[in-house]
């Protein structure tokens, strides 16, 4: 089992490294167990409402379908889950009070990077909200068979070689 966790460990350092991962680490939450005011709505990716066993999360920003790989700070466990909703939409206001923050502009400070739902929550063994890395592939970056972003092609600096005319039919026959 260590040795398990031993190379989970030394997988996730090496997606650190690769440019086309990115990484957020900040608080995630539960979102969608009874009793929840804020559950019960349609996803906001595919219209269908939220399945208790679903393994699924809501981010802000990432695009609908992003696969992410989570991992809790406390317990070190691992979980993954695809993007289907947008939120967290929880902040602290100064005063501490909690609202519903639905525009980056509004009062108060974001609750979470991530809302998770039931199945991943018991996956990573969180109750309520946890500390949380979270690895996940940066869009728009295409992947190599090895797993690391393309470099962009480099640009010669000297101009191309003129064109060479094409070369002239050589007479047949004697030459006078």
């Amino acid at each position: 089992m260590w040795t398990l966790m031993t190379a989970l460990q030394l997988l996730w350092v090496t997606y650190l490294a690769t440019p086309s991962v990115g990484s957020q680490t900040g608080l995630a939450a539960v979102y969608g167990q009874p009793g929840d005011r804020l559950a019960g709505g349609p996803l906001a990716c595919t219209g269908q409402p939220l399945r208790q066993d679903e393994l699924v999360c809501a981010h802000r920003t990432l695009p609908c379908g992003t696969q992410i790989l989570i991992r809790s700070r406390k317990s070190g466990r691992l979980a993954t889950c695809r993007v289907l909703d947008r939120g967290p939409y929880g902040a602290k206001l100064p005063s501490g009070r909690f609202v519903i923050k639905t525009r980056p502009e509004a009062r108060g400070t974001w609750r979470g990077v991530v809302d998770m739902a039931p199945a991943v929550a018991a996956t990573l063994g969180v109750n309520t909200s946890e500390p949380v890395q979270m690895l996940f592939l940066r869009p728009g970056v295409p992947l190599s068979p090895r797993g690391v972003a393309h470099p962009p092609e480099p640009r010669s600096r000297r101009a191309p070689p003129a064109e060479r005319p094409p070369p002239r039919p050589r007479p047949r026959g004697p030459v006078a």
